[in-house]
């Protein structure tokens, strides 16, 4: 009968090792997932920063959308655009 019950204890003993280690391993697995989920929104942001400061002209060029012909007739007509707009903001 003692018997019994020192197996039944190792067993208990067992199953509650097995299942602290499981419980363990998984909250080490959600805390690098939400690690690694953090890092990727923070270079998400400064990719967002990076392209924001870009103009439209410098954004297609950067992409590779534009031959160096149509960058350039595109340029001037962004530089035009902006002179126009200047010269109208000078005149109020």
């Amino acid at each position: 009968m003692i018997l019994s019950y020192r197996i039944g204890s190792y067993v208990l003993l067992l199953f509650i090792s097995f299942a602290t280690g499981f419980l363990c391993g998984q909250r080490l697995d959600h805390k690098s997932t939400l690690q690694s989920a953090v890092v990727s929104y923070q270079k998400r942001e400064k990719i967002n920063g990076d392209v924001s400061k870009l103009s439209d002209i410098d954004l297609c060029i950067a992409l590779g959308g534009l031959s160096d012909k149509c960058a350039f007739i595109v340029q001037r007509l962004d530089e035009a655009t902006k002179s126009k707009l200047s010269g109208k903001n000078g005149q109020k």
